[in-house]
């Protein structure tokens, strides 16, 4: 499978969830939990918790950082982009800053967290990948900051309180990652549509002068339709061929030179 670093096809964004992430992250994973029981630094009762712990934070932080660093990389500000669009994005990163800040840390229960959704799915919509990642990222840093502070991550176990936040990253991340995806595929579709649809018209067009009938030049009539003009034509054929032939008033070339009967002959002979 041929792996585009644009994310702009869902079987990107799977491949880098599935495989960057997932599975990309095991063997890492593994290597650390055994180095750190190998150490001492970790007992081995507590492998699989560590283990399961290191996995999981690698997997947020591939989903989390790397689309950031990926569209980061070619991020650059549009030409002649509109004062409109320019108030939306700074409306969607405030409104992303404040709500995450008032149900991470301010908030004590774990119920309004689901308020963020809405501006990640508004960040996905309309800026696809940029907006989506760069609002997903203030999401995170916001929520694991609030761990060590009092909010809905508070006053609880610490495991618990990792399962919680780790749910809560993986859910915010993935919901604007295939979002933001499906969103630029749907573009991508459409600006192809309208490609064809217009090389369609010019062939379309090129066909029709191809098939327009050109104009013929105008051939000049040798028969007359009028039956006069036609009587007379003839008429005057007819005195060509009889002077032609010898007329008694015949001269030159027509009438008596060459043509001219004997008279023509004898003067010849004569001289």
């Amino acid at each position: 499978m041929h792996f585009r670093s644009q994310l702009d096809r869902p079987r990107d964004a799977v491949s880098l969830v599935v495989f960057g992430a997932v599975v990309g992250m095991l063997v890492g994973s593994v290597l650390r939990t055994g180095a750190m029981v190998a150490t001492g630094t970790a007992a081995m009762q507590n492998f699989w918790y560590l283990f399961v712990s290191t996995w999981v934070s690698s997997i947020l932080g591939v989903l989390v950082v790397t689309p950031f660093l990926l569209v980061l990389r070619r991020l650059h500000w549009p030409r002649g982009v509109r004062p409109v669009r320019v108030a939306e994005i700074t409306a969607i990163l405030a409104a992303t800053v404040v709500l995450t800040f008032v149900v991470s840390m301010v908030n004590p229960g774990r119920e309004m967290l689901f308020l963020v959704f809405p501006v990640l799915i508004w960040a996905a919509w309309r800026f696809q990948l940029p907006g989506a990642t760069l609002c997903t990222l203030i999401v995170s840093g916001i929520a694991v900051y609030s761990v060590q502070q009092s909010g809905p991550f508070a006053d609880h176990d610490l495991r618990y309180t990792l399962l919680v936040v780790e749910a809560f990253i993986a859910s915010a991340s993935l919901a604007a990652l295939l979002l933001s995806v499906a969103v630029t595929e749907r573009d991508r579709a459409r600006d192809q549509i309208h490609d064809a649809s217009v090389e369609l018209v010019r062939a379309v067009e090129r066909l029709e002068d191809s098939l327009r009938p050109r104009s013929a030049p105008l051939i000049r009539q040798r028969s007359n339709p009028d039956p006069e003009g036609s009587s007379e034509a003839e008429g005057a054929e007819r005195n060509g061929v009889t002077g032609a032939g010898g007329g008694p008033a015949g001269g030159g070339l027509g009438g008596g030179g060459l043509g001219g009967g004997n008279t023509g002959r004898r003067g010849w002979r004569t001289d």
